[in-house]
């Protein structure tokens, strides 16, 4: 039994509490984060800002992850704008180079990239990719492949079917 005042207090710390383990542990992984680019422009933009082969790894898992919010983003029937091809093509590659991580993350990389590449408007921006950079995502593709195993095959060749190759 307390004051008005403190009633409204104890439950204003129970709302923020109840907020604060939203954010953490309840948000809805479909749903852009904070830091992901919203449209062609901004990954184009964040991604020149990636100096080294290291940071681009990691750029290209974070915002090519299995949850498809940024393939959603960037490809699904809302998006405006195309990918730049020099940018898509170095952008998968960099995602699938996981040879010196556990086998557990080729699976993540592929599931990632088969996200997009089945993204309703991935079709017109693979239409501009060139001859040499499909090749350069067909060899990440089959590095990553020799590297999961034969059980990612299926994956692998919905994914290059994406990619038109």
């Amino acid at each position: 039994a307390g004051t008005k005042k403190a009633v409204k207090k104890k439950a204003a710390g129970t709302k923020k509490a109840g907020t604060a383990g939203a954010k953490a542990g309840g948000r809805d992984p479909t749903k852009l984060k904070k830091s992901d680019p919203k449209g062609a422009f901004g990954l184009e933009k964040d991604w020149l800002l990636q100096k080294s082969a290291d940071e681009k790894r990691a750029y290209a898992a974070k915002i090519l992850r299995a949850d498809g919010a940024v393939a959603k983003a960037l490809f699904g029937a809302k998006s405006t704008g195309t990918v730049d091809a020099d940018v898509l093509c170095e952008v998968a590659v960099a995602r699938l180079d996981v040879l010196d991580g556990p086998s557990s993350a080729v699976g993540k990389a592929l599931a990632a990239l088969e996200l997009v590449a089945s993204a309703p408007r991935f079709e017109l921006t693979a239409s501009f990719l060139s001859n040499g950079q499909k090749g350069s995502v067909e060899t990440s593709l089959d590095a990553a492949l020799a590297k999961g195993g034969a059980g990612f095959e299926a994956q692998v060749g919905r994914i290059k079917e994406g990619f038109k190759m």
